[in-house]
Parts: C-alpha cells; structure tokens; sequence
C-alpha cells in the first residue's frame, strides 16, 4: 500500500506545480507565479507644449488608460489568488496523502511487530 501512494505521489509531483513555480532553495523555498500577466503600465506623460482642447483631451485620455492599467491589477491579482489556490490545494492534498501513507506503514509495521502474533515479520 505504501509504494502505491509513494507511486501516486510521484506520479502527482510535476502537476503539483503547474499552476506556480515552487523551488527549494537553502533558505526554505522559492515560490513564483507563472500563468498570470502583469498588465503594463500606461505612459501617463502629457506633452508639456499642448493647451486647450488638446491638454483636455490628451489628460482624458491619460485617466482612461490609467482606469484600464487598474482594471488589468485587479484582474492581475484575481489570477495571482486562483493560483495561488490550486497550488495550496495540491500541496496540501500531496503532504496529507504522504502524511496519511506513512501512518498506515506505521501502524501495519508496529501491527505486524506486535508480541504474541505468529508467522514471520513482513520486512
């Protein structure tokens, strides 16, 4: 039973970071996010020789691609939390079934070990 959920584990581990990138570096670990797009920031810079009409409209369009720079963060960030979610999700469902596996090889062994049982101890 436990080589089958080491198997499955194994088996799971490369899917496990397909949503981020988890990297274990000397520290602990290294998380990044891979499926989300940072939008751009928007060139706010408004010529300083136009007047009028031409200010107005150029400052317009400013606040209007700054509105859509905002619209892209909070999309941005609705992605970075989705992401963020499945990987936990995962992690923690490969960490419980290892946890889960090794308790059962546990509990078998000290089963099989137990006084008074006949028979040869499985190794």
């Amino acid at each position: 039973m436990r080589i089958l959920m080491i198997s499955a584990a194994a088996l799971m581990a490369p899917s496990l970071a397909a949503a981020g990138d988890l990297r274990k570096t000397p520290d602990g670990f290294d998380y990044s996010f891979v499926r989300c797009a940072r939008p751009a920031e928007p060139d706010m810079t408004v010529d300083a020789k136009l007047s009028g009409a031409k200010l107005r409209a150029a400052r317009n369009a400013r606040v209007k691609a700054y509105n859509v720079y905002i619209d892209g963060l909070n999309a941005y960030s609705e992605c970075l939390a989705a992401e963020a979610r499945a990987d936990l999700d995962a992690y923690y469902a490969a960490v419980t079934a290892a946890l889960d596996a090794e308790q059962d090889d546990m509990a078998a062994r000290a089963e099989a070990l137990r006084p008074g049982r006949r028979g040869v101890v499985p190794k």
